[in-house]
């Protein structure tokens, strides 16, 4: 419902868990800012059909795998 979403800023916000895989169905994201939170797991490797995502921080959660 929100494909026409194109900057998401949720840092700051004590998010836990793995970072949803849901959010590479935001086709048109542009910039992803999921810093400073308790986010664990791998990052989804679907996020790399974000094309046009030219911005993508994900700094200070326990996060593991590449970033492609």
């Amino acid at each position: 419902m929100l494909k026409a979403l194109q900057f998401l800023n949720l840092s700051n916000n004590f998010l836990s868990g793995p970072i949803p895989s849901s959010l590479a169905n935001l086709s048109n994201l542009q910039a992803l800012d999921l810093s400073r939170n308790k986010l664990s797991g791998e990052i989804p490797q679907e996020l790399v059909q974000l094309t046009f995502l030219g911005f993508f921080n994900v700094s200070h959660n326990q996060l593991t795998g590449p970033i492609r």
